[in-house]
């Protein structure tokens, strides 16, 4: 029951957001990744810590990176390991859209207190250190 109502909010947060997006040609994993990038932009950022970020697969990361890269939202240089970079015009993107930290979090736990927030945040953190180990 619990895995069914999981698998809902991750579907409707999707759905949601590649219908918020689709006015600017982006999908829900292309613009999660910019945020992730824009949030981590003092840091260099590799192709694997996006892997790791977003759980999915090297050859579908490569597939979204081509796409940023292709709309010139990013940059990505390769010398032994592949560092990925938001560009100005993917800031600017951000900006325009008012995506902010956060974003979907806001209005998926409007009228959750502070605890409750943080009791949620410590469940799904063992729900994710439990699913390493399967």
């Amino acid at each position: 029951m619990i895995t069914e109502k999981i698998k809902v909010i991750f579907f409707n947060i999707k759905k949601n957001v590649n219908t918020k997006m689709k006015p600017y040609n982006l999908t829900a994993s292309q613009i999660i990744l910019l945020n992730y990038l824009y949030e981590n932009k003092e840091k260099e950022m590799f192709q694997k810590d996006v892997c790791e970020f977003l759980s999915l697969k090297h050859s579908t990361v490569i597939s979204i990176l081509k796409r940023l890269e292709g709309k010139e939202l990013i940059t990505k240089k390769t010398d032994y390991k592949s560092v990925i970079t938001i560009t100005k015009k993917g800031i600017e993107l951000l900006e325009t859209i008012g995506i902010k930290k956060g974003f979907v979090e806001n209005n998926i736990l409007k009228g959750f207190s502070k605890e409750e927030r943080e009791l949620l945040s410590n469940y799904l953190d063992r729900i994710i250190i439990n699913m390493k180990n399967i």
